[in-house]
């Protein structure tokens, strides 16, 4: 197999040329992530707040 971009003859199972860089492969596109899905880590961490001043109001109003 021959390097696309400076014809340096490599091995074919080659991921880059040895002698300029060049990727053999053109790299696989990552699917596109759904916008519902995922929460974001701002929301994440208000909900943790949340929960954590849930459990502190629920133990203070024992203990008094």
């Amino acid at each position: 197999m021959q390097c696309r971009q400076c014809g340096t003859e490599i091995a074919a199972k080659a991921i880059i040329c040895y002698k300029c860089g060049t990727a053999t492969a053109v790299p696989e596109a990552r699917p596109a992530r759904r916008s519902g899905a995922a929460v974001s880590r701002g929301v994440r961490l208000w909900i943790w707040a949340l929960i954590v001043i849930a459990v502190a109001a629920a133990v203070w109003w024992r203990v008094r």
